[in-house]
């Protein structure tokens, strides 16, 4: 089942509880009060980070798989994530690994 997502700009303010990041990335997390709904994620990729529409979707993809496989539908979360440097050609592994090490916080 895909993780419900983060829509409209009052969805990414306020106080995240956890804030981890690395040199390309930054995960911003709190609990949500939906009940029920499970993880919501937000994804941000501003296009001077990312020029190229296909990219950018492709690490949509990628962020998606690797939340899923990480935390699951179990917890009820927010989750955003926002890609800070210049990703020229995002290679798969390396954003999954580094994904999945941030993500060990939750």
């Amino acid at each position: 089942m895909r993780p419900l997502s983060l829509t409209g700009a009052v969805n990414y303010r306020g106080r995240f509880t956890v804030s981890v990041g690395s040199g390309d990335l930054l995960v911003l997390g709190r609990p949500n009060q939906l009940g029920n709904s499970g993880l919501r994620l937000g994804i941000v990729i501003p296009n001077r980070v990312c020029p190229k529409a296909v990219d950018r979707n492709r690490i949509r993809r990628i962020v998606r798989d690797t939340v899923r496989a990480n935390v699951g539908e179990r917890t009820n979360l927010d989750i955003v994530i926002r890609v800070k440097r210049l990703v020229l050609r995002p290679s798969h592994k390396m954003l999954t690994r580094e994904l999945s090490e941030l993500l060990k916080v939750f």
